[in-house]
């Protein structure tokens, strides 16, 4: 078996056509598929699929108007099916909380996921999702509202899984946990610019010094691990305005810390904020998950080391997949517009500076 987490140079994209995603389609859920679009992904290929009306999968008796994502998970997490249970098993519970979030369908076996061998050998463990209807916050100017709402849902997720177990949660690592961060040393190299690489460098370092070091002083539980703007729905109600209804993939869900949810979500409102400035914008969605889900001070304590560290984790692994996946740089390279600068901006201000703009916004 390969290594837990992704190395540099290892090729786990899945490599498929449209046919294939057809064929697929129809020999796992039964589903004619009518047409198709491709959605952003880094290492998986996600395909929102538009079916004829008709069914031959007992376990999906009524076909829905709005489609469905058939996602195709990378080679290497694919390795890891007990993980992937989880993931199920994890949404499914979320779902009966009323979580809005789409759940994984049987296919004609009456299994929630199947393991299919694609081109180049390698074996990619395949699930259809409900498609849900509405629009994810991505390119939305975000008000407070918005920013608080998005902590808030954090923090609901982060309590509806707090008593929740799974063994397949134990010991399953990727490369975009923040756990995973000192491994990033590995890829500095694809960085060209000495600054940002010596910076990014410097990041990792008083993360493991500050984070990593003091894990036993942290909270720990399931985390959803990648709230992003990519990942939140939202729908405009009666006022007009925008409203945070539901929430995307659970591919990075993690038995991990809860610092490293809050400062993920928080990271990606702050880098979207076109608004409100991003460090206000940040406080807002810090509010909103403390108002759901408090955590201890020591947690809190070391919140500057871990939005930074997500900032070089994403700066990173968009360069890396780009030199990998060229035809990909438009999505992969999205942090990198605002990144940089945005790391810099939170990196030079004091730790104590920062805090007291949270503070204003809690």
């Amino acid at each position: 078996m390969s290594s837990t987490v992704l190395t540099p140079g290892n090729i786990v994209r899945p490599e498929i056509d449209q046919q294939k995603v057809t064929q697929l389609v129809w020999s796992l859920y039964g589903l004619h598929v009518l047409h198709m679009t491709e959605l952003n992904s880094y290492d998986d290929r996600n395909f929102h699929v538009q079916v004829t009306r008709e069914s031959v999968n007992p376990n999906i008796q009524s076909v829905s108007s709005d489609g469905y994502v058939l996602k195709i998970l990378n080679s290497l997490d694919s390795e890891f099916g007990d993980a992937i249970e989880a993931q199920n098993v994890l949404i499914y519970r979320l779902a009966n909380k009323e979580i809005n979030t789409p759940k994984p369908l049987k296919g004609l076996d009456g299994k929630l996921m199947s393991t299919e061998t694609l081109a180049g050998g390698r074996h990619h463990i395949v699930r259809l999702f409900e498609y849900l209807p509405g629009r994810i916050l991505a390119g939305l100017s975000y008000t407070k509202d918005i920013a608080f709402e998005v902590g808030q849902l954090t923090g609901e997720l982060d309590q509806c899984c707090c008593d929740f177990q799974h063994a397949g949660f134990d010991n399953h690592k990727r490369i975009w946990s923040l756990t995973e961060v000192p491994k990033l040393l590995e890829f500095l190299s694809y960085i060209e610019d000495t600054e940002l690489k010596n910076l990014a460098g410097e990041v990792i370092d008083v993360f493991v010094k500050n984070v990593v070091q003091n894990y036993s002083s942290l909270k720990k539980g399931i985390i959803h691990g990648d709230v992003n703007e990519q990942n939140i729905l939202v729908q405009r109600n009666d006022d007009d305005d925008y409203h945070v209804t539901g929430i995307l993939d659970f591919g990075d869900a993690a038995y991990s810390y809860y610092i490293f949810e809050v400062a993920i979500a928080m990271v990606y409102i702050m880098l979207e904020s076109d608004i409100l400035d991003p460090i206000v914008a940040g406080g807002y969605t810090l509010a909103g998950f403390l108002a759901k889900f408090p955590i201890p001070e020591a947690d809190l304590n070391v919140l500057k080391e871990c939005i930074c560290a997500r900032l070089v984790q994403s700066l990173i692994m968009g360069i890396y997949s780009t030199a990998m996946h060229p035809e990909n740089s438009e999505y992969v390279l999205k942090t990198s517009k605002k990144g940089w600068n945005m790391l810099k901006l939170i990196w030079n201000k004091p730790a104590t500076e920062l805090k007291e703009t949270w503070n204003k916004c809690v």
